[in-house]
């Protein structure tokens, strides 16, 4: 199959650039920084340098493509900027559209998009899926759920087959944001404070399981489409989180003991917010948490993965599993 790829850089595209190949199919990779190129060639993919707002040469390299697979997205959930606003627009919305539309000109078969859950919004009580009506309000959000809106209106006036998928917080192996490594820090110092104990619900995902998905959609028997939550199969207490942590860095010799958990109530929480705001504000760095970031961990999370289940074939990795691949690797990069 000739698969045509964006983001294949980032955290999520180098996973499923391996499986891919494993499976012989042709990659055509489109990036924007040249000094990947040579790496990715050596791998055995045709690299295309260029921008997602450029057209015709989208249109250009997609001829003959069976499938687009298109992974790039930027985004910060605690950025609430107006410069932020309209980059998000700019790459998750307007670029998704160009290449969505190039795609059609090119007689591309099938198109798999990587969204978010955060597409969806803020959270209701009881277990959410595909049908439940998406409620964004911060610039991230918005822009993802607004790119998800263009993809339906393309493909309704269109042949061209597009899935949508909405992963949770995807961990393991190769991630580099910050989001385990403050975990880790904070483990590592021997205190960590959690909201109200940690007893409130997060949902995690697989970086393994998010790669399979993508990959059951370009199964050829696969009759339907549309938009699918891809996430484990059961939503993680915050202090599980921490304590499935804490045991990968005792298997990885890197903690000998568990750290004290501070239950910090949600109202001195909020205060912290509003203060770590205040300093990256003076000081323009992001918030290490923020007043939003404060609401969003009090809302227990559960989404269900039936449809996907049910309709891709899909079935996720275990997440304790990532969590140790993700430390050990950590470890050797000298990032904990």
């Amino acid at each position: 199959m000739k698969i045509f790829i964006t983001g294949i850089t980032g955290f999520i595209g180098l996973n499923l650039l391996d499986k891919l190949l494993k499976k012989k199919h042709k990659l055509k990779c489109y990036i924007r920084n040249s000094k990947d190129k040579l790496k990715l060639e050596k791998k055995g993919c045709k690299v295309v340098v260029g921008e997602l707002t450029d057209y015709n040469k989208l249109v250009k390299n997609l001829k003959k493509i069976d499938v687009v697979i298109h992974l790039v997205g930027v985004g910060n959930v605690s950025e609430n900027s107006d410069e932020a606003y309209k980059l998000y627009q700019k790459v998750n919305v307007e670029g998704t559209k160009t290449i969505a539309q190039a795609s059609i000109e090119s007689k591309v078969k099938k198109f798999i998009y990587l969204s978010s859950i955060a597409a969806m919004g803020s959270f209701c009580e009881g277990i959410m899926d595909e049908n439940d009506k998406p409620n964004p309000i911060i610039p991230y959000e918005k822009s993802k759920w607004e790119s998800e809106l263009a993809l339906h209106e393309i493909s309704n006036k269109s042949k061209l087959k597009i899935f949508i998928l909405r992963p949770t917080w995807v961990i393991g192996k190769g991630d580099r944001k910050n989001d385990i490594v403050k975990l880790v820090n904070m483990i590592k110092r021997g205190f960590v404070p959690l909201l109200s104990g940690g007893k409130f619900h997060t949902i995690l995902v697989s970086v393994d399981s998010v790669s399979d998905a993508i990959i059951c959609c370009l199964n050829k028997n696969i009759k339907v489409f549309g938009t699918y939550i891809i996430s484990d199969e059961r939503p993680y207490k915050q202090r599980e989180l921490v304590s499935m942590i804490t045991n990968s860095l005792i298997k990885n010799n890197i903690i000998s003991r568990r750290p004290i958990i501070l239950s910090i109530p949600k109202p001195l929480m909020l205060v912290m917010g509003d203060v770590f705001e205040y300093l990256a504000k003076i000081f323009k760095t992001q918030p290490f948490i923020s007043r939003k970031r404060v609401h969003s961990m009090s809302q227990d999370r559960n989404y269900s993965i039936l449809r996907a289940k049910k309709e891709l074939g899909f079935s996720p990795k275990s997440v304790k599993l990532s969590i140790y691949e993700e430390i050990k690797w950590l470890k050797k990069q000298g990032r904990i």
